[in-house]
């Protein structure tokens, strides 16, 4: 509110210069001093002088063209305006701000609240929770406010905007297009693809980040709407040659106002398909042009009604690089591996009786969870099961995790590890030999082709650890298997070294 008044006091001395200065009232030829008019008397030579005060007027700078009368509205208005200047800014000192918006007519709240003054957004609240219906261009221009302040990606968001529109939701005062675009101005999107694509790759992999960040308000409230990302159209094109790829990805969540402090974010990968045609006529070092797009979808929970966005687009160039060139990097970090693998640890191998069932390719036949609490860098690699005597070793899924910054003590990053049947015919048979004696040992080995998929990772960090003598239990349902898994202790990781 002090800015308020500064401004105001400002814009008063402003107006008071332009007052005193006045307005054009007569041109033509004035003495300087008297302002007489000089209408038809000589003012050139040495001898000439102002018939009025006697002031010579023969040389340049003794005249003026113009005459000029003090404006007396505009200097009234200036008074006003210091005066409103001053007693804004000794409200705004003496902490009396929210009495004096009390006051203050509907528009006058709405003014100040469109500077972001935080008295006036209180007020403005109070005056649109009172008992007493408010006329709709109120809600009409507090929701307008609203909704820019909320599209304004420059402006750092005030929680008091949300609790705005949260009540306008409330009360049906939006439609369902604004609904549509208050969901789709709530969260930033970031779009995530690798700027290189090997030359034999037969897609590109690509990420979409949605961050929870320009909804919250003083009070939660659920909106009765599901908000749905899907994917759209993606493709490509390479020349004059273009493709499009079909698509049909989604994620959706409930769509609602969080308190003021909520954070939340997912992602949605996936990837885009290189036709084989174009893959043929690549070589190392072109450029592939591509694109992306999705749409936001509100469905309301209570009925089938839908409301669509036009598709949002990302573009993006990719450069072809050869087959065996690296895409992710592996760097030596000794004091994060140490970090990391101090911070794992694993569960006991669970799954139901071996034999009992016939598996298919993609059931689980048995299943653990790796448990991280410190990832000061990513790291990607693959997980075998190796039984502790003989060294029979089979592979049973790829780990990749970017870096995690540790904000609090008790983080825990959980990461699940079902072991599938996949394409090998004898893999009960394998898991049941390395299995045999009751325990078994999990080796992670940094591979950074595991971390390919997702574009958030760019390095890993080396390193290798070992779960020694990991108990597996085996139960006779899957019910008995999924109640041990939530009883079950972890058992930590130790280092390796080739020494």
């Amino acid at each position: 509110m002090l800015t308020i008044a500064i401004l105001i006091t400002i814009l008063g001395l402003l107006v008071l210069m332009l007052g005193l200065r006045g307005r054009i009232a007569q041109r033509g030829t004035f003495c300087r001093r008297c302002r007489f008019d000089l209408a038809g008397i000589e003012t050139h030579g040495d001898d000439a002088k102002c018939p009025e005060c006697g002031r010579p007027i023969g040389t340049p700078g003794t005249t003026r063209s113009v005459r000029r009368a003090k404006s007396k509205g505009v200097i009234v208005l200036s008074v006003v305006l210091l005066l409103m200047g001053i007693g804004v800014g000794a409200v705004a000192l003496t902490g009396n701000t929210s009495k004096f918006y009390e006051f203050m007519p509907n528009r006058v709240v709405l003014f100040a609240s469109q500077w972001g003054v935080d008295e006036a957004l209180d007020e403005l609240l109070a005056r649109l929770g009172a008992t007493k219906p408010n006329e709709q261009w109120v809600w009409d221009d507090a929701i307008k406010l609203a909704m820019d302040s909320q599209a304004d990606r420059s402006l750092t968001w005030n929680p008091r905007w949300g609790e705005i529109i949260s009540r306008a939701w409330q009360g049906n005062h939006l439609s369902e297009e604004q609904k549509l675009q208050i969901a789709t101005n709530a969260y930033e999107y970031e779009y995530l693809v690798r700027d290189r694509v090997r030359i034999d790759a037969p897609y590109i992999s690509h990420t979409l980040k949605e961050h929870s960040a320009r909804h919250t308000a003083i009070t939660q409230f659920q909106t009765g709407y599901k908000l749905r990302f899907s994917d759209y159209a993606s493709g490509g094109r390479f020349g004059d040659q273009a493709w499009e790829n079909p698509v049909g990805g989604s994620m959706s969540s409930t769509f609602s106002f969080p308190r003021q402090g909520f954070t939340g974010h997912s992602a949605m990968g996936g990837g885009i398909t290189v036709p084989s045609r174009i893959r043929e006529q690549l070589s190392v070092g072109d450029e592939l042009e591509i694109y992306y797009e999705f749409q936001l979808r509100l469905e309301r929970l209570s009925d089938t009604s839908i409301t669509e966005s036009v598709p949002i687009r990302f573009e993006r160039t990719v450069r072809v690089i050869g087959a065996g060139e690296p895409i992710v990097q592996v760097i030596d970090d000794p004091v994060s591996a140490k970090a990391i693998t101090k911070g794992a640890s694993i569960e006991p191998l669970t799954g139901v009786v071996l034999g009992s069932v016939q598996y298919g390719r993609y059931d689980e036949l048995a299943a653990t969870t790796m448990n991280f609490t410190h990832l000061p860098e990513p790291l990607s690699g693959e997980v075998f099961l190796q039984h502790p005597i003989d060294g029979e070793r089979v592979f049973v899924g790829t780990v990749a995790l970017q870096e995690q910054p540790k904000k609090r003590t008790n983080w825990t990053h959980s990461v699940p590890l079902p072991i599938h049947m996949g394409n090998e015919t004898d893999m009960v048979e394998t898991i049941r030999r390395v299995t045999r004696d009751g325990v078994v040992d999990v080796i992670f080995q940094t591979d950074p082709k595991a971390a390919e998929r997702n574009p958030m990772i760019d390095e890993v960090v080396d390193l290798e650890f070992h779960f020694d003598a990991v108990p597996v239990e085996w139960f006779e349902s899957m019910g008995e298997m999924y109640q041990a898994r939530v009883q079950s202790a972890p058992i930590p990781a130790s280092e390796h070294s080739e020494d």
